[in-house]
């Protein structure tokens, strides 16, 4: 009877080589995580994108070949949609990145909020170990997964079935916050668990956020230019989008022609949009005659459609209650008048009952409260 060697571990090596190559894993007990933790026990089944669509893979299939296909792309660097279809698995590169800028330390406590697959609970608990971590997910399903994969892959840290917003007071106070899923605002009931000089690190508005806790429970941070991809779940962006559009379509109460900002193409914009109101949703289509741009507020049925009539002319055909085209070209002027400032020239402050303000520069500089 032959046996065949377990490919697994030179194929961690192979992963965290070329973290470490990248520059995105720096710190050697997380290069100790990233060979030690099997991520293909918290990814059995996933897809990937084909050129003609997903191309699905099973770990755990009869086929030994196919085995060896869906662990060579478990332990690439790749974002994988699982078979549950609920989460993405983000790239071990995304993971690493977030991982780094947490700055979490032996003793150091840590509350994740959001489970995702496992993996990056995974990593924590290797690092930090298992005692210290603690995730929170409002998903008994996925719950429920994530332990079986945790006790598989042979960690047991705590994994609590609650909302995420409310963190875990339980086992608080924590040291570090890791937010596994981007937010809107940073939920009030963190800070009251962080202990002074503690961190929050979350996703906001597309860009990563490490926010300082002080003693009276407020926060500070800088954003930083980019975001790694996290956990989403798969379509929810293109769900939003059909909604944007078919909202768009209806009848304008009003039209006029107007100047296009210039600024409004900048990233930073979008990002001030999406910080400032995150409501607001912004659709691009290519349309013969040009770009169009849709914003739509949801929640009130207002929209906005804009689209190019000859160089700097566009057209704005609107309808609801908000003015969003005048909400929308305030944040480009702004942006014009400070200079066209980067991302990271931006930061957030969030008081203990959880208001938030943003600023430029320094919080004596503040653009808006939020």
């Amino acid at each position: 009877m032959t046996t065949t060697a377990d490919p697994t571990p030179a194929l961690r090596d192979e992963l965290t080589a070329a973290l470490v190559d990248r520059g995105v894993l720096a710190s050697p007990a997380w290069q100790r995580a990233f060979r030690a933790v099997p991520r293909h026990h918290f990814v059995p089944r996933f897809a990937v994108p084909g050129p003609n669509g997903p191309v699905r893979y099973d770990i755990a299939g009869p086929d030994l070949a196919a085995q060896s296909s869906a662990l060579r792309h478990a332990y690439a660097d790749t974002a994988l949609v699982t078979a549950f279809d609920t989460e993405v698995s983000p790239a071990p590169s995304a993971t690493a990145v977030m991982l780094e800028a947490l700055d979490a330390r032996p003793g150091h406590a840590v509350l994740e909020v959001g489970a995702g697959t496992g993996y990056r609970t995974a990593l924590l608990s290797h690092a930090l170990g298992e005692e210290a971590v603690t995730t929170v997910d409002p998903d008994g399903e996925r719950v429920d997964r994530v332990r079986a994969a945790l006790c598989l892959a042979g960690y047991r840290p705590t994994v609590v079935c609650a909302a995420e917003a409310a963190g875990h007071p339980a086992r608080a106070p924590y040291d570090r916050i890791i937010a596994g899923r981007p937010v809107d605002r940073v939920p009030a009931a963190w800070l009251g668990q962080v202990r002074a000089g503690g961190a929050i690190l979350a996703g906001l508005a597309g860009r990563l956020l490490l926010l300082r806790v002080a003693a009276d429970h407020s926060a500070i941070g800088r954003f930083r230019d980019g975001l790694p991809g996290q956990a989403a779940v798969p379509d929810a962006e293109g769900a939003v989008a059909r909604r944007v559009i078919a909202l768009c379509a209806g009848e304008p109460a009003a039209c006029r022609t107007t100047a296009w900002p210039a600024a409004l193409d900048e990233p930073t914009v979008a990002f001030l949009q999406r910080v400032t109101l995150p409501e607001v949703h912004r659709v691009v289509l290519t349309e013969p005659d040009g770009p169009a741009y849709l914003f739509a507020d949801l929640a009130s049925g207002s929209w906005c459609r804009v689209g190019r009539r000859s160089g700097r002319t566009v057209w704005v055909a609107e309808r609801g209650p908000r003015p969003l085209w005048s909400e929308v070209t305030a944040l480009a002027d702004g942006y014009e008048r400070t200079g066209r400032p980067r991302v990271h020239r931006y930061g957030l402050c969030v008081t203990a009952s959880g208001e938030h303000m943003l600023w430029l520069d320094s919080p004596s500089q503040p653009v808006r409260h939020i």
